[in-house]
């Protein structure tokens, strides 16, 4: 196929993945930046563009950890291109077909980190309804994460109704199905809406409804032709046609079929009035029975409401309100037992209670020095059993080991371990508990489930509304969400309990750049970092202020930050820099970029190598070193830093795929006659062996799908049978 020379000079196509209603889909890499894309040519008339580029628009200012990023917009002769992040891993559909068997825990985190999404999306100015929710359309990253994607025929909610122009059997919501076989029906008695011939068959209408694919659909109005040019129907003139009306609720119907196919393997019929899972909590089938209701009325009115039931769903559960109920009988007839044996026992025995009480306290005390002062795990971890052997139904000593895990292990263990925590019947503190909550809150804020932490922050200020930080980071979670005059109200109340000078900096910054106001933001930051002596606050100051820069993304401003990033290298205490470092790296491989300067790539490896130096390095970092050095011409040093990538991960795939493209370009400055691909082969092989161990077949890597047709070539070309 030829390609248009608006996406050629660019970029280099090197395959179709996919092709459905909504386009067709190719991966290629962005010629100078070496980014693996994914272009996506929209079916639809060209008269469209302006509609289209619209919403492009709109999706390009998307930001979330789950969903993938709009980075460009490409008109042509041969039609509108789409560009976005490719996103590696496998589709649910896909797993499903290899007979992946999900378990509760894997589905309900899914659902949690779908919800999330879509909550951001649906809380979008205007809201943003997604329309084809299903297997397909939900990747499974490396790391195994949700990723949402499809966006660039997205809904855009306008006057509380989206439009889209299709289904998906057994996954899109009762009343969009219904409306597209009444729109079909009407076409098939010969007039469109608007009064006009129809110009679609009756059999295209029904292979568009029953194909495997989304059905035809979008944003805009699309027309006949784009969709008989898609089931190859000729037409002598384009019509619009009527478009179905949808909102947040239809998503959420979608969000309930596709898990119940998840759970069961199955595609539900919306028809069926009861909801029968075996080996499903009690509290998630009644989460999934609301999100699938007939009646959108009787459905979660958004993602938001769906997400806040899914973080509660063990309080749903009939079981563990039996549980919980037992558990609190218990306790009480314990305590009064108790109770009652304090007036018999002896003063001996009375003064033994007071000590196990002051021995609990001291080992408290002594957890919280341990963390301050970095104390190994084997010494925290015999702290801490012994104050939950001594009290089990006290908050505090599991408080502690939440933040040590917090602060030592990261996010995920601390947020498991809490998890489990909120679910012990214990001596209510409610200080303690809205800590733990804050520290949940944080979890989630730190991986940029933003809806999550802003449900945790809410529940910690009700238990204890006092602690200003908590308003701190609230605040910011909702500049984050979009709602920017709540946010000034939570910081106004902050300000009143007395949030220090510094944190209100803070969030001023957060709200600047929120707004789009980056210059303001950085200035905002940067008296953060004069008025606070704390080290996490320095960090996280000098961290925005980047991000800000990296925004207003000139020259200059890039320039700066690299000095503001130096500054913080200088500043900050040794384990708080590895952020630093990393955005220091990226600043200068913009900057080499853009500005096509081979000296700010040498910073980068320069700065690569004080990661090395300090033992923050991972496999992503000495990946970089050779690609940076194979950008400067630099194949000496790009295989030095090879040969400790080697060293360093003998076992890793990723170690064999640059030695791979090294070899390529070592062996392609020869003369033909000396050129030996041996090496490269041997190479190849380790390559695939590793990564069919550690990515468990997933064939939707895009580097090692560009190395497979590097190694197809040069078989063809006969180089691994030359002497």
């Amino acid at each position: 196929m030829t390609y248009p020379s608006e996406l050629t000079n660019t970029y280099e196509i090197y395959e179709e993945i996919g092709a459905g209603g909504g386009g067709t889909v190719y991966r290629a890499v962005h010629k100078r930046l070496q980014k693996t894309v994914v272009l996506k040519k929209l079916k639809g008339s060209v008269t469209n563009i302006l509609d289209c580029r619209t919403e492009v628009d709109i999706l390009k200012n998307l930001r979330h950890s789950n969903l993938p990023q709009v980075l460009d917009f490409i008109e042509s002769s041969e039609g509108i291109f789409t560009v976005m992040d490719y996103i590696p891993g496998k589709s649910l559909q896909k797993m499903l077909n290899e007979g992946h068997r999900f378990t509760e825990k894997e589905v309900l985190k899914y659902t949690k980190q779908l919800c999330e999404a879509l909550q951001y999306l649906h809380a979008q100015n205007p809201p943003i309804i997604h329309g084809d929710i299903k297997p397909d359309n939900i990747m499974i990253t490396p790391e195994g994460n949700v990723c949402l994607i499809d966006f660039n025929i997205s809904g855009i909610l306008e006057d509380k109704a989206a439009v889209t122009f299709g289904y998906t059997p057994g996954f899109s919501a009762p009343e969009q199905a219904e409306a597209f076989k009444a729109m079909r029906e009407q076409m098939q008695r010969g007039k469109a809406s608007d009064g006009r011939t129809e110009l679609m068959t009756e059999q295209a209408f029904d292979e568009a409804a029953a194909a495997k694919e989304s059905v035809w659909r979008g944003t805009v109005l699309e027309t006949t032709e784009a969709a008989a040019r898609n089931e190859k129907e000729p037409v002598k003139e384009s019509v619009k046609l009527p478009g179905i009306s949808i909102d947040k609720r239809s998503d959420i119907y979608s969000v309930g079929a596709t898990v119940y196919t998840l759970l069961t393997g199955e595609i539900r019929n919306p028809k069926d009035k009861k909801l029968v899972i075996d080996n499903v909590t009690n509290g998630f089938l009644v989460i999934l029975a609301k999100a699938l209701a007939y009646s959108p009325d009787k459905r979660y009115p958004d993602a938001g409401k769906m997400l806040q039931a899914l973080i509660s769903v063990h309080k749903k559960d009939k079981k563990y309100r039996r549980l919980i109920l037992r558990q609190a009988i218990t306790f009480i007839f314990i305590f009064v037992l108790a109770g009652a044996s304090v007036f018999c026992i002896s003063e001996g025995k009375r003064k033994l209670a007071l000590e196990k009480q002051d021995r609990y306290e001291e080992l408290v005390s002594n957890l919280q020095d341990a963390i301050e002062n970095d104390e190994p795990e084997d010494f925290f971890e015999e702290l801490y059993q012994e104050a939950i052997t001594l009290f089990p139904e006290y908050l505090d000593a599991y408080y502690e080991k939440a933040r040590y895990l917090y602060e030592t292990k990261g996010t995920e263990e601390a947020e498991e371990f809490i998890d489990d925590v909120l679910d012990l019947p214990v001596v209510e503190n409610e200080e303690i508990r809205s800590n733990l909550y804050f520290l949940y809150a944080e979890c989630y804020f730190r991986r940029e489930q933003y809806t999550s932490a802003e449900f945790y922050y809410g529940r910690a200020i009700d238990l204890y509304s006092a602690n200003p930080g908590v308003y701190r980071d609230y605040a910011i979670t909702l500049t984050y969400l979009g709602r920017v005059e709540e946010a000034q109200r939570v910081l106004e109340k902050a300000v009143s309990l007395g949030l220090k000078q510094a944190d209100i900096l803070m969030v001023q910054g957060e709200l600047e750049r929120s707004c789009g106001r980056n210059e303001a933001a950085v200035e905002c930051f940067k008296a953060v970092l004069a008025e606070t002596k704390d080290d996490y606050m320095k960090q996280r100051a000098y961290i925005m202020m980047s991000k800000a820069y990296e925004a207003i993304g000139t020259k200059e401003a890039l320039l700066s930050d690299a000095e503001s990033l130096k500054e913080a290298v200088r500043e900050l205490e040794l384990d708080s820099r590895v952020l630093v470092y990393e955005r220091l790296v990226q600043d200068y491989i913009t900057l080499g970029e853009t500005q096509r300067d081979d000296s700010y790539y040498e910073s980068a490896v320069m700065e690569m190598e004080e990661i090395v130096a300090m033992n923050w390095a991972t496999h992503q970092t000495y990946s970089n070193a050779i690609i940076l050095n194979q950008r400067m011409g630099k194949l000496e040093d790009a295989s030095l830093w090879a040969e400790k990538m080697l060293q360093k991960y003998p076992e890793h795939y990723m170690t064999y795929v640059r030695l791979c493209y090294l070899e390529v370009e070592l062996q392609g400055e020869k003369e033909n006659e000396e050129r030996n691909y041996d090496l490269f082969a041997g190479y190849y092989g380790k390559a695939k062996e590793y990564y069919k161990k550690q990515v468990s077949g997933n064939v939707t890597n895009a580097e090692m799908l560009q190395l497979d047709q590097v190694y197809t070539e040069l078989e063809e070309g006969n180089w691994f049978e030359r002497d």
